[in-house]
């Protein structure tokens, strides 16, 4: 998965977290994207902030490993599905108006 940009990169990641009940170590997800471990943690950390329960846990040997927690994304009673289909329909739009527009958005 080499060569994704950060929001495509982010958004897989999500999914990627939506997938998996055990969760994934840092390591393992930088291997998975073809990154390092740091811009990982930056993309973790910027999921976090804008607000998916994404979430850290240690378990019984120290391992730790991020989880996408919950059946809902944001509060909103969105599914992880139905969140990632708005996200994408955002970005389309963007990219169709800045098209558009010729960029002077």
């Amino acid at each position: 998965m080499q060569g994704l940009g950060t929001t495509e990169r982010q958004l897989r990641l999500l999914q990627q977290l939506a997938s998996t009940r055990q969760g994934e170590t840092v390591a393992e997800l930088a291997e998975r994207f073809g990154v390092n471990q740091r811009t990982i943690r930056r993309d973790l950390q910027r999921l976090q902030a804008i607000g998916f329960p994404v979430d850290q846990t240690t378990e019984a040997h120290g391992r730790q490993r991020w989880l996408l927690h919950g059946d809902s994304i944001l509060g909103t009673g969105l599914s992880f599905d139905e969140a990632f289909a708005l996200v994408l329909a955002s970005l389309s739009a963007t990219a169709v108006v800045d098209g558009a527009a010729g960029g002077r958005w």
